[in-house]
This record gives C-alpha cells, structure tokens and sequence, in this order.
C-alpha cells in the first residue's frame, strides 16, 4: 500500500478547510499504520510530518520570545498564534527551570552555602524570565490589599509602581521558595 498522507484537511492549510487538528492527523497517521501492521500489508508512504515540524518549532519559538528573555531569532510569516503555541508553555518551564537549577549547582560548587545557592537560583529564573511572574504577583497582591472596589483594584493593578502589599507578597514568595530549595 501506498499512503501519500496530506495535510491538507488541516486546520491551518489554506486549501484544506477541513479543520482537523494536527492530534487528529497523527491519530489518522497511527490508525493507518497499525491496520496496515495488523493486516500485514507492506506500506510505503510520506507522512506530512515535516510541515509540522516547522509550526512546532515556531510554536516553540513564539513561546519562548513570550516567556523568557532568551534570543530566539526571528518568527517566520505568518506567525502563529499564541494558543497554538500553549502547547510549548511547558517545555518553556523545563528550559527556565533546568537554567534555574544549573545556576544552583553552580553556586553550591564554588562553595556557596545552600541557602545562597537558592537565591542565586531565583536570582537566574527572574533574570531569565524577566521577573514576568514576580512583577504579576506584586500587582496582584496590591491591587487585592490597597483596592476597595473591583474597579480601584484594577486601577492599582495597572498601576506600574510597586506598593507595601506587593512588596510584602514578594518577600514572602521568594523566602518560601528560598527555603524549598536550600
């Protein structure tokens, strides 16, 4: 048998418009190769992997620019979206946390004491991330303790200065995750 398996009816191919997702096109790949396994018949055939290959990576790359302050070249056209890139947020995590915890490994080889070596490690994730994360929790944390209303609270949020909630929220954030990690 032959399959020649397109990816035209795929969601993101122009002349396709048949909306299938690349799950269902891999499901309909697999459901091809295990009758064919289970029949016994020989199949010769061309899976449309490569294009998607390419959307993962732009994918992946999308989520990193999004995510961390690490250089990640420049997207090609059309870029693709921010929920088809979700899929790649926790891959962005892993790449975060493994830097995180080589900085830690590092500070606990030149000596440092456990405790130090766990800021450090805070120190590289905020550096990495650009400290989106903290920043988030700061303007939560005021806008939740200085607002009086729903509107005010927003108001605070949006505000870009840092207040005693937010301040106080991130002590006691950093120091628990200093303390997790020593």
């Amino acid at each position: 048998m032959i399959f020649l398996a397109g990816a035209d009816p795929y969601q993101g191919d122009k002349l396709g418009r048949m909306a299938v997702s690349k799950a269902g096109l891999r499901a309909r790949d697999r459901l091809v190769l295990e009758t064919c396994r289970a029949q016994g018949i020989p199949l010769v055939g061309k899976l449309p992997y490569d294009k998607f290959i390419e959307q993962d990576v732009e994918e992946a790359r999308l989520a990193l620019m999004l995510l961390t302050r690490l250089p990640a070249g420049r997207l090609a056209e059309p870029a693709p979206s921010l929920a088809d890139a979700r899929w790649a947020y926790p891959l962005m995590g892993l790449v975060v946390g493994a830097l995180a915890a080589a900085a830690q490994a590092a500070a606990l080889a030149v000596g440092l004491g456990p405790l130090a070596a766990a800021l450090v490690a805070l120190a590289a994730a905020a550096l990495v991330t650009g400290a989106l994360h903290l920043d988030g929790l700061a303007d939560f944390a005021d806008g939740i303790g200085g607002g009086r209303d729903r509107a005010h609270a927003l108001l605070i949020m949006r505000d870009s200065r840092i207040g005693s909630y937010g301040v106080i929220a991130l002590i006691l954030a950093l120091g628990l995750a200093a303390a997790g990690l020593a």
